[in-house]
């Protein structure tokens, strides 16, 4: 193992194509659910299995009586790791009983088989439409956290059974129906990040420009707003004007047309009269 890791390095992924990581669960035992919490705890066994070029050993001498390396997990730090993590979990610890309960084994092609036993904390989604006969759907989520596909995909385990329950799963108030496994892929936008990690006199003229816009834009709404005021304040005056100069002509116009019903009305009298003189 000393002569593999001298020309080893842990921080080059094994292969430029990427590494595809077999992932196995299985689960030992569930030893709480919480309706406050909304969690759940079990015990599992995670497997992650994968091919690294660099650990392969079997052209060496003796490699035909070895069918595996077993090692301590003090290697594990000394070994490229795909680094998948629980990544919806609210806590996970590895079991400590009384070492780390990992278990590392390197196989003469360079397959790599490393096995964790932890208490994982998951969220559940509470459904108590039908209480007291409560529905709880716990889900965890396994994820690359320091690769992307491009670097390392992840697969449920190809050859056997990749989920499997070994341990009592029922609890007092509890009762496991079924258990689902599911693989997705998601795309994350990607990022635009500055080179450096001061700021530039670019950055402080780009800044610059932008607050001359944003201020302009704010003069703009400023000067809209005014004369919108203005122009209704100039409305309301000149319809007041209006008012006043129609009452104005209109007591005029009633004026007119009684005097003219006046004159008519005289007119009459008059013409009747002289057609009266006439006749008499």
């Amino acid at each position: 193992m000393t002569e593999l890791l001298k020309k080893y390095d842990r921080n080059l992924v094994p292969t430029m194509k990427g590494v595809d990581v077999d992932v196995e669960l299985l689960i030992q035992r569930i030893s709480e659910i919480s309706e406050i919490q909304s969690s759940s705890k079990m015990d599992i066994l995670f497997s992650q299995i994968w091919h690294d070029p660099g650990l392969s050993f079997e052209n060496e001498d003796g490699a035909q009586c070895l069918t595996n390396l077993s090692l301590s997990h003090r290697m594990v730090d000394q070994l490229w790791l795909p680094n998948v993590c629980i990544v919806n979990s609210k806590g996970s610890a590895i079991h400590q009983s009384p070492t780390p309960n990992i278990f590392l084994a390197i196989f003469p092609n360079g397959t790599v088989w490393m096995n964790y036993r932890i208490v994982v904390e998951s969220p559940c989604d509470m459904d108590f439409t039908f209480f007291p006969m409560d529905r709880v759907e716990c889900t965890t989520v396994f994820e690359s956290y320091s690769f992307n596909v491009g670097k390392v995909r992840l697969h449920w385990k190809r050859h056997g059974i990749p989920v499997e329950v070994i341990g009592d799963t029922n609890l007092p108030d509890f009762h496991m129906t079924h258990y689902i496994h599911e693989k997705a892929t998601f795309q994350y936008p990607a990022g635009v990040w500055d080179q450096v990690s001061y700021v530039k006199g670019l950055d402080l003229f780009m800044f610059g420009c932008v607050g001359y816009i944003f201020l302009s834009i704010v003069e703009l709404a400023i000067i809209g707003m005014l004369e919108k005021n203005e122009i209704a304040h100039s409305e309301e005056f000149l319809s007041e004007e209006d008012l006043y100069k129609r009452r104005k002509c209109s007591e005029r116009t009633f004026a007119e047309k009684a005097g003219r019903r006046e004159s008519a009305n005289m007119l009459s009298i008059v013409v009747m009269a002289e057609h009266l003189l006439q006749t008499l």
